[in-house]
């Protein structure tokens, strides 16, 4: 699978236990910038199986997530103070 859908996922989760199990959820798909901000580099794939697996965590009238999908161009763009560009997957890196 190639992983070609540069996402960033914000969040806020207003109880502490979902928030826990999303976090933990997000590290195994992306990087952690920011408290509640994850950088993922994901096949369709793995961007359907995330959202629906958010779904299963959350409780969408207290809580909010946000997708925010990023061109090559202007993620190579996002100038950052404090800390480095994540290092993500080539895109082109095949996942088995």
């Amino acid at each position: 699978m190639i992983r070609n859908r540069i996402m960033l996922v914000v969040y806020d989760i207003a109880d502490n236990k979902r928030r826990r199990e999303l976090f933990k959820l997000m590290k195994s798909y992306g990087i952690r910038t920011q408290f509640s901000f994850f950088e993922c580099l994901l096949s369709e794939k793995q961007e359907v199986t995330l959202r629906f697996r958010i779904m299963g965590i959350i409780n969408p009238s207290e809580d909010k997530v946000g997708f925010i999908h990023v061109c090559d161009r202007c993620f190579k763009q996002v100038k950052r103070i404090g800390y480095a560009a994540p290092e993500l997957f080539s895109k082109n890196d095949m996942i088995f």
